[in-house]
């Protein structure tokens, strides 16, 4: 092992390592020190000594290609999308895995659209953002999704690692799940709810323009696609102070910057999944 903790991002594509690199970045801004390794294919390798460069095992054509972070030199590691902004030190990541093999957030779209076996109480995670503690039992389960993304994909031609991923937990009752706070993973396309200071973003958003008011007041809040942040309601509220909120909101649709995905994105795995659903 090069060390106890470490970041690993996982890219198959050179405009998925620019990406990266942009992620990459911010967390140096926080965390200069940190340990990162990048698995990517040998003829993207850059000069850059601060990095770990491992080689990808084989091609791929679908988001399961980060299924390679088990193989970071890292016995603890955080594996980040390269669609990903980090705005604090998240060293504190590290810490659930003293108690837990791996540590998740929910996807807040669930995803229940697609034969499983896991129950419907049981939820889907975003992979986007993942802290795992090496051991036999995760390295098992990371056997068990490449296994099972490779059978639910010729079954039911599901794109997605999310949904195998979820199945392999489900089989995993060994593997001690911690689930992470939206304020540690905080998906940006997509309404969002979050109550402290967000410390990772993940999107493909104008990331930069959303950190940039995401923090500034905190409390209950909702992010929104196109919308902006939104605060709650607390307690009654005066009519005229409800048009008063409502012409607010409305204002900022106007003005705020718009959260909608890049034209320059490199893929989104979920249009591509319904392409093929919708294709069937």
């Amino acid at each position: 092992m090069v060390g106890t903790c470490g970041f690993v991002y996982v890219v198959n594509t050179q405009a998925y390592l620019d990406e990266a690199r942009a992620s990459l970045a911010s967390l140096r801004r926080h965390m200069p020190g940190a340990q990162v390794a990048i698995i990517t294919h040998e003829h993207l390798f850059a000069d850059e000594p601060s990095v770990i460069w491992i080689p990808l095992t084989r091609s791929y054509n679908a988001p399961i290609v980060k299924w390679e972070a088990i193989r970071c030199p890292f016995d603890r590691f955080v594996f980040l999308d390269s669609d990903t902004r980090v705005l604090r030190d998240i060293s504190a990541m590290f810490e659930p895995l003293d108690a837990f093999d791996c540590a998740l957030a929910h996807e807040p779209l669930r995803g229940w659209d697609y034969r499983t076996t896991a129950a419907r109480a049981f939820c889907e995670l975003n992979t986007g953002v993942m802290a795992f503690r090496k051991s036999d039992a995760v390295v098992a389960l990371f056997d068990l999704w490449i296994a099972t993304y490779d059978r639910m994909l010729g079954e039911q031609k599901l794109i997605a690692d999310q949904p195998s991923f979820r199945e392999a937990l489900w089989s995993s009752p060994q593997v001690r799940l911690c689930t992470l706070p939206s304020e540690f993973h905080l998906v940006t396309g997509k309404p969002a709810f979050i109550a402290w200071d967000a410390h990772i973003l993940h999107g493909r958003n104008n990331l930069e323009a959303i950190e940039g008011v995401i923090n500034q007041v905190l409390g209950s809040r909702v992010l929104m696609p196109v919308y902006g942040l939104l605060t709650p309601y607390c307690g009654g509220r005066s009519l005229l102070g409800a048009w008063a909120r409502l012409t607010q909101h409305v204002v900022r649709q106007l003005v705020a910057p718009k959260y909608t995905a890049t034209a320059s994105a490199p893929g989104d795995w979920e249009l591509r999944a319904n392409a093929v659903k919708k294709s069937d």
